[in-house]
C-alpha cells in the first residue's frame, strides 16, 4: 500500500480513524480525534481517503511553466517533422502528441505526491 502524509486511515482492530503523520521502522504514525499519535502496523490500517494539499501560486506558475515547454517541444517537434517531408496531418498530430507528452512528464516527475510503499 502506497501512502503520503495527510492520507486518511482506518485501523481494523477497532475502526479508528487517523490521518498519517509519519512512519517509523514497521509502523505508521496516526494523528487521531484529540490531537493524539498513535502507531499501527501497516498491515492492521486500510486507506479510506486520500489526502491532498491545496494548490499554492508556485504549483499554478510550475504548471504553466510545462506547458510553456510542452508547447515550444512540440511546435519544434512538428517543424522538424515538416521539414523532414512530413504531410500537414502527420505534423500536427505528433505537434499535439508531443506537447501532451512533455507536459504529462514534467507533471508527473515534479508535481505528483510523494508516497512511500508500507
Amino acid at each position: 500500500m502506497m501512502l503520503a502524509l495527510g492520507d486518511v486511515v482506518r485501523v481494523r482492530g477497532d475502526k479508528e480513524l487517523g490521518t498519517v503523520a509519519g512512519l517509523a521502522p514497521g509502523a505508521v504514525l496516526l494523528r487521531t480525534s484529540g490531537d493524539t499519535v498513535r502507531t499501527a502496523h501497516p498491515t492492521d490500517i486500510e486507506m479510506v481517503a486520500r489526502g491532498s494539499m491545496p494548490k499554492t501560486q508556485t504549483t499554478e506558475v510550475t504548471y504553466l511553466v510545462f506547458i510553456a515547454v510542452g508547447v515550444i517541444v512540440g511546435m519544434l517537434t512538428g517543424v522538424t517533422v515538416g521539414q523532414l517531408g512530413a504531410g500537414l496531418v502527420l505534423s500536427a498530430a505528433l505537434t499535439l502528441s508531443s506537447s501532451a507528452s512533455v507536459v504529462s512528464l514534467l507533471t508527473s516527475l515534479f508535481l505528483r505526491p510523494r508516497r512511500i510503499r508500507v
